[in-house]
């Protein structure tokens, strides 16, 4: 009896032994099918940015080879916005360090540089053009003085600031750390030395401004 007894004690371990490894090729397995899968989808997303990216670049080249006083402006800032909102979800799911993101985001800010031009000049040139501009200079780092938290609440504030005057009001954002040159001769021609930084209709403003300061500053509140 009691060697039957081991017996059975001995196979259910086996038995559970099994299931387990089992259980754990089957996760693993499922894990890596995941992995690919999110790689895959990751690549695409990538792929579907570059051309959208590319396509608004050509759009603005074209746009300034004609009679740019007609232009579809709310089309324009559309395609900016869409692409933001493509970097931040490229950015959720694959992180803002990753290589891959920083590379696709500093094209995407080189992009908006142009879109930026092409508005500045319209503003200039065109009297039937009266958006407000505002640059946003934020950073991603940690810090001690938590100047990445005051960035990201300055971000949400100004869009949920856009979303409430999208024909008013037209926003680039610009990540203070990207090493590149055009970015740098921005920020030298306005003098931004911290993040958050925001420049609206040319002027200057270092530090975080809540929704109200920058309604005041932007002249909507008397709207």
């Amino acid at each position: 009896m009691v060697e039957n007894k081991r017996y059975v004690s001995k196979g259910k371990y086996i038995a559970a032994f099994i299931v387990t490894v089992s259980i754990f090729v089957i996760g693993l397995f499922i894990g890596l099918e995941f992995s690919d899968y999110t790689t895959s989808q990751f690549q695409r997303e990538q792929d579907l940015l570059k051309i959208q990216l590319t396509s608004v670049d050509i759009k603005n080249e074209l746009i300034g080879k004609t009679d740019f006083c007609s232009l579809e402006l709310e089309s324009l800032l559309k395609d900016k916005v869409s692409l933001g909102e493509r970097i931040e979800a490229l950015e959720i799911s694959q992180g803002k360090d990753d290589p891959d993101v920083l590379i696709q985001k500093e094209f995407y800010q080189l992009v908006q540089i142009k879109t930026w031009l092409l508005l500045r000049d319209l503003k200039i040139s065109c009297s039937n053009i009266n958006q407000n501009i505002i640059l946003f200079f934020y950073t991603n780092k940690e810090d001690k003085d938590g100047r990445d938290k005051m960035s990201q609440t300055q971000g949400f504030l100004l869009n949920e600031l856009y979303y409430n005057y999208p024909e008013s009001i037209a926003i680039f954002s610009f990540d203070i750390n990207t090493d590149n040159t055009a970015l740098e001769t921005l920020k030298e021609i306005y003098k931004v030395k911290e993040a958050p930084t925001v420049i609206i209709n040319e002027k200057l403003y270092s530090g975080f401004k809540s929704s109200e300061e920058v309604e005041i500053l932007l002249g909507l509140n008397n709207k």
